[in-house]
């Protein structure tokens, strides 16, 4: 073991509920868009009397000759804005960054007022969860913690949720349309905690915190109870 790192933990999370992917992308945005405008022309070139084959064929022309000629470029509209999210990915499949449970750990931390011996024992605790715990894939220090599910690594969405967002601004009320990758269960992950010297937060310690993904889980609409979990929590050998 590193000789900064005074302990470590092996960490498997087990979903209970669907997540969300959390990366900010415009493809999907024209994926989400090119699909909903076809279909919509498609229905009426239908209702019109034009074959089905024939009326598919046609609204995917016509929807991606208009998305040639005019862009996705955002403008001062009263239509709802697209807010798409996807899951990080690579060849190895689709992945959570190290720092997404460290962000995690450090809300569940302030959530729950967690102590630890000092004088400000809160604000110790933050510091210990920044400064001296880290997150890295299990058996490497790459911050890639793959998804994984019965047994093998996610490469792939199961599908996109489109939900609507409402925020009051300056100019008026904003609808947002958020569009978002979507796994469905089972998924699974994970990740190793490496604690260094001098942290204050004792091994129970992260386990309460860990408890917290009951009720407020990872990525994104978290607070609707995406991305909730359970665990299994091990000394690392």
């Amino acid at each position: 073991m590193d000789s900064l790192v005074e302990r470590s933990y092996q960490v498997r999370l087990n979903f209970t509920q669907p997540m969300l992917g959390s990366r900010p992308t415009t493809n999907i945005a024209r994926a989400f868009v090119l699909d909903r405008q076809t279909k919509q022309l498609a229905t009426e070139l239908r209702k019109a009397g034009v074959p089905f084959t024939e009326a598919q064929a046609q609204a995917a022309e016509q929807v991606a000759a208009s998305f040639e000629r005019d862009g996705l470029e955002e403008e001062e509209t009263d239509e709802p804005v697209l807010r798409p999210t996807a899951f990080a990915s690579d060849a190895g499949g689709l992945y959570i960054d190290a720092y997404v449970v460290q962000s995690f750990l450090k809300a569940a931390a302030a959530a729950l007022k967690l102590k630890v011996p000092g004088k400000s024992a809160n604000v110790w605790a933050n510091r210990d969860l920044q400064l001296l715990t880290w997150i890295f894939a299990p058996h490497s220090d790459d911050l890639r913690l793959y998804l994984d599910r019965d047994g093998k690594r996610i490469q792939m969405a199961d599908g996109l949720l489109e939900r609507p967002l409402r925020a009051e601004t300056p100019t008026g009320s904003r609808v947002s349309i958020a569009v978002s990758e979507e796994l469905v269960l089972p998924i699974g992950c994970n990740f190793r905690i490496d604690v260094l010297a001098g942290c204050r937060i004792a091994r129970d310690q992260f386990k309460h915190l860990l408890d917290y993904g009951r009720f407020q889980g990872i990525s994104q609409w978290r607070g609707s109870g995406h991305g909730r979990f359970t665990y299994e929590f091990y000394d690392a050998d």
